[in-house]
């Protein structure tokens, strides 16, 4: 039993000084990326202002680096291409010009996590009440620019109500 005893110590003390390497030195990676700006930055800037929610942005970032030139539904010529994107709980409808710029975008987010001030109005408003479900809702217009609605279904008990709210949480 002593010798058992024994030689389980000195393996154990064998595969600790074997683990230690006194010679090795971490190295630092840094990797050097080059990134490319979205060909729709405009879009990008716009939409994802004030914007929270995981989903959503992943999709907006797909939609704004969409390169309409690569695709397959690109035919070479300068008229307009609409296209829809869908992911989860979410679709965007793209209208790109001829050189992949996105002229029109409506997007339907369902669930969305909502932004801090559109969270607190309906608590401050509606105290007690609950959300039960929701739309986020983005129209684009190069012309007219971002408007954001939050469609939200809130609840108390047997009482529901559906509320309209901008994404600087002004009930509509």
């Amino acid at each position: 039993m002593k010798k058992l005893i024994i030689g389980v110590l000195i393996l154990g003390f064998a595969s600790l000084a074997n683990a230690q390497n006194a010679f090795y030195q971490p190295r630092e990676f840094t990797p050097i990326l080059e990134e490319e700006p979205a060909v729709n930055s405009d879009y990008q800037n716009l939409v994802k202002e004030g914007t929270i929610a995981p989903k959503v942005l992943k999709l907006q970032d797909v939609v704004a680096n969409f390169k309409l030139e690569e695709s397959k539904l690109f035919r070479g010529d300068k008229r307009t291409y609409e296209v829809i994107f869908r992911k989860a709980n979410g679709r965007v409808y793209a209208t790109f010009n001829g050189d992949g710029k996105i002229l029109y975008s409506r997007e339907i987010y369902t669930n969305a996590i909502f932004p801090v001030l559109v969270r607190n109005t309906i608590y401050r408003e509606y105290p007690g009440w609950y959300a039960l479900s929701n739309q986020y809702m983005v129209s684009y217009s190069v012309d007219l620019g971002v408007k954001k609605v939050y469609r939200v279904k809130i609840g108390k008990g047997q009482l529901q109500k559906t509320l309209k709210l901008d994404a600087d949480g002004t009930i509509l």
